[in-house]
């Protein structure tokens, strides 16, 4: 069924048309994160790892033994991919080469001024741009002005009902056209032009349109005038995203986006827990004898930046010594 092209009035702007196909998708996806966190949680375990010889406290409820660096790098690339999907797909799909319609059908341009909004030579040389357009796209355009128009019926449906009436093909494109002061348009299209007439095409032709009959242009040279900008570059291969597209990458990646960021810190995470090793609340924090490293007591076998081989013994000479010894201060050299 025809649907509107869009359209503009003297005192209420320009609008969009409606019909117009666009695709719909959903998807879904789960996944579990093994947990991380710098805080204690229900469930958690302390975690020690040694980071420019420094300790790093961790807490997580899974073992370093399960944490698979594999893993996470194949869950980094499968949520880059979910991240990408629909750019790709616009990428795939935004590419538009218009085909010309097959002219198998009644392509006698009608032109009806019943309002006599039209001179005789603006009729002749909407006719003759309109018999370019055709043979161009196969497209018929049609233009119908009146000024009988029901009060309680909008121009939308008048248009709708025109082109029912008159034509009992999809490849007509009808301009209605309704003078006076408050003067009024509207454009109706077959389904079969969408692949031409496409959303940015009507919406490009609506706007000029409008902004000429606001700049007091007679209808006749507006849609001269318009006819003449959009014909050449009609059929011309373009690339474009419909709004509705749009909106369904804006929504897919508030989805996507912060799972590819939790698999990433997955990954960071699973660099940290390799070499972690559980560090009980109570566990001592000692020093190396060498180099005063600090290091929490049977989580390594060798100093983090000396590599002296550690014994589990306490390498303080008294416990006046130990005493003495500030974590804190020792963490901030």
């Amino acid at each position: 069924m025809p649907h509107s092209s869009g359209g503009g009035s003297h005192g209420g702007g320009s609008h969009g048309g409606s019909g117009f196909h666009g695709g719909s998708h959903h998807s879904g996806s789960g996944r579990s994160y093994n947990r991380f966190s710098r805080r204690p949680f229900v469930g958690g375990r302390r975690f020690v790892y040694y980071h420019h010889c420094r300790p790093y406290f961790i807490y997580s409820n899974v073992a370093p033994g399960s944490v698979s660096i594999v893993q996470s790098w194949f869950g980094i690339v499968i949520t880059f991919f979910m991240l990408l999907l629909p750019f790709l797909i616009a990428l795939l799909t935004g590419f538009h080469t218009p085909t010309r319609l097959s002219t198998y059908y009644n392509t006698e341009i009608v032109i009806e001024d019943n309002a006599d909004v039209l001179t005789s030579e603006q009729e002749e040389s909407l006719k003759e741009r309109y018999q370019s357009f055709l043979d161009k796209t196969g497209i018929t355009p049609a233009f119908v002005s009146t000024n009988d128009r029901e009060s309680s019926m909008t121009l939308e449906h008048y248009a709708y009902r025109t082109y029912l009436s008159k034509f009992s093909d999809e490849k007509h494109w009808l301009i209605v056209y309704e003078g006076g002061e408050n003067w009024a348009f509207e454009g109706m299209q077959g389904n079969d032009t969408d692949g031409i007439l496409t959303e940015k095409v009507t919406k490009n032709f609506i706007n000029t349109l409008y902004k000429s009959l606001m700049n007091h242009v007679n209808i006749g040279d507006a849609l001269v005038d318009v006819f003449d900008k959009t014909t050449p570059h009609i059929m011309d291969r373009t690339f474009s995203i419909d709004s509705e597209f749009t909106k369904i990458i804006i929504v897919w990646s508030v989805l996507a986006l912060p799972i590819f960021v939790l698999s990433i810190f997955g990954l960071i995470n699973s660099y940290r827990m390799k070499d972690a090793k559980e560090c009980p609340e109570d566990a001592k924090l000692k020093k190396c004898p060498y180099c005063d490293t600090p290091y929490y007591a049977n989580t390594v076998k060798k100093c983090p930046k000396c590599g002296a081989n550690l014994a589990e013994n306490d390498y303080f000479d008294s416990l006046e010594k130990e005493k003495d010894f500030n974590p804190d201060k020792e963490l901030n050299k």
